[in-house]
C-alpha cells in the first residue's frame, strides 16, 4: 500500500525542513550506518558543503536545494556517502 500526501502538505513539510536548516546551512556527507534520531553520526565524515543563504525553496512538494555552495577539497575523505545530515 502506498501513501500519497497532498501537495499542500508536502509543501508544508518541505518548508519546515528549510526553516529548520536556517541560513547558511551545511550538508555533511557520511559513510556508515545512519544513526537513530538525534544521535551523533557513527560513520566517517567524507565532505561538507556550505550552502549560501537559505537551504532552498519548496515547490510542488519538493525541496529545490540552493546550488550556491562552497567546499574545501582538502578536507574530503575518499568513500561512498550513505547518508547526509543538514
Amino acid at each position: 500500500m502506498a501513501l500519497a500526501l497532498a501537495t499542500a502538505l508536502r509543501n508544508t513539510r518541505a518548508t519546515d525542513i528549510i526553516t529548520a536548516a536556517g541560513t547558511n546551512p551545511k550538508l555533511k556527507f557520511y559513510n556508515g550506518t545512519r544513526p537513530a534520531t538525534g544521535a551523533a553520526p557513527a560513520g566517517t565524515l567524507l565532505a561538507t558543503l556550505n550552502i549560501t543563504g537559505a537551504f532552498g525553496t519548496a515547490t510542488n512538494g519538493v525541496i529545490d536545494v540552493n546550488e550556491v555552495c562552497t567546499q574545501t577539497n582538502g578536507s574530503h575523505v575518499a568513500g561512498t556517502p550513505t547518508f547526509v545530515r543538514i
